[in-house]
């Protein structure tokens, strides 16, 4: 597969990166996994995938420190995506006579 031509034309795509982190797990490729996640959290930010692989991929690499500081990260930023996007603004009506 060609990640790199998707990556070119749409470096936002969430699911060409998903799909060549999966990839690059299987084959037990942990730092080339760690820096593909750290790529797609730059370009994808609002994308949780990104965080949740990048915790379980330093907790399996023992690195808890830096695993707790990305969750933690992580739901900051949900928790902000939340209030911009899920909050309804209210309705105002102004009438004119």
């Amino acid at each position: 597969r060609n990640y790199a031509k998707a990556y070119q034309t749409e470096p936002t795509r969430a699911d060409a990166r998903i799909r060549r982190i999966s990839l690059l797990l299987r084959t037990g490729q942990l730092e080339a996994a760690l820096q593909a996640i750290d790529e797609m959290i730059v370009f994808c930010p609002d994308v949780f995938e990104g965080y949740h692989a990048r915790f379980m991929v330093l907790m399996q690499m023992g690195n808890l420190e830096e695993a707790e500081k990305t969750i933690k990260s992580a739901s900051i930023k949900s928790f902000l995506c939340f209030l911009v996007i899920e909050i309804p603004k209210p309705i105002i009506s102004v009438h004119i006579s």
